[in-house]
């Protein structure tokens, strides 16, 4: 405690709160002054009589604001505030970067693993059932700025394909040709689709022609964070003759990624929801666990 609270940390903490403690006293200060101000008119207890009171022009017309937000979960800087929850889920990626665990889809043999920064100390490796290796990372990165894994391994790179990959969707609707189903699945970012003009609620399925294990979802969006854009995504599967839902979330406009456990079907279908405009997306993906 005594370190924490020492040097020039200690200093910056109490000239915050000095300037906090400040800032609360002229925000009572201003109103006091204008309670004071209406103090010659009479509010009874009822909801008519209150509604009669006026916001001080003080109030209105203020320029300045603090707003502090800030949690345990900024220490990783990783994900989102649900990081403390989701690493211990051994599907998550907070999983993975708490255990400093780095997923290779490769299904050659590794034959060694080091960071580029430290070439002589080798990384161990694991490989799992599936063939799909994990390279432990230390708990301290020499790097300061990225970190550049190193990987070799034996014959000519073979990695683990997507159960998307040559096949086709079949959606609701689209806007044109242009904005068509055959963007969905191009692994082409430059490409989209658009629901039909007026739609609010459209979706795409897909045909793995076979039954595979499903265990992420992988879905990408046309907008920028600062275009302030929702979607209500939903992925179901066939089971006999009805759908049954797997995941459902609430989209920023800039794509996400859902991790479940895994469904093993042939249909999938991914529903788009959309209240302001039509159902848009540049890629759908899905991801088996290997």
């Amino acid at each position: 405690m005594t370190n924490f609270l020492s040097g020039s940390y200690f200093k910056n903490a109490v000239r915050c709160t000095l300037l906090v403690k400040k800032i609360f006293a002229f925000v009572i200060i201003a109103n006091l002054y204008s309670l004071s101000a209406d103090a010659q008119e009479k509010f009874q207890p009822t909801w008519a009589s209150l509604d009669k009171y006026k916001i001080p022009d003080w109030f209105r017309d203020a320029k300045f604001g603090i707003f502090i937000h800030w949690g345990v979960y900024s220490v990783p800087a990783f994900e989102s505030e649900w990081y403390p929850r989701n690493m211990y889920r051994k599907e998550s990626p907070e999983y993975k970067h708490a255990n400093h665990e780095l997923g290779v889809p490769m299904t050659n043999k590794i034959t060694k693993a080091y960071l580029l920064a430290d070439p002589a100390k080798s990384l161990l490796v694991n490989t799992k059932i599936n063939k799909k290796s994990v390279i432990h990372l230390p708990a301290q990165i020499p790097d300061s700025i990225n970190t550049v894994v190193v990987i070799e391994f034996e014959g000519e790179p073979s990695v683990t394909s997507s159960p998307m990959s040559g096949k086709s969707a079949v959606v609701s609707s689209e806007k044109s040709p242009s904005e068509g189903s055959k963007n969905l699945l191009d692994g082409d970012r430059g490409t989209s689709w658009v629901a039909a003009k007026g739609e609010r609620k459209a979706f795409a399925e897909v045909d793995l022609k076979k039954p595979m294990a499903i265990s992420s979802l992988v879905f990408d969006e046309p907008w920028h964070p600062w275009d302030n854009k929702k979607q209500n995504i939903t992925l179901q599967y066939k089971a006999g003759a009805v759908w049954k839902t797997i995941v459902q979330s609430k989209s920023k406009g800039i794509g996400g990624v859902e991790n479940f456990k895994p469904v093993t079907a042939q249909h999938f279908r991914l529903i788009v929801e959309n209240e302001n405009e039509e159902p848009a997306l540049l890629e759908w993906q899905m991801y088996g666990p290997e």
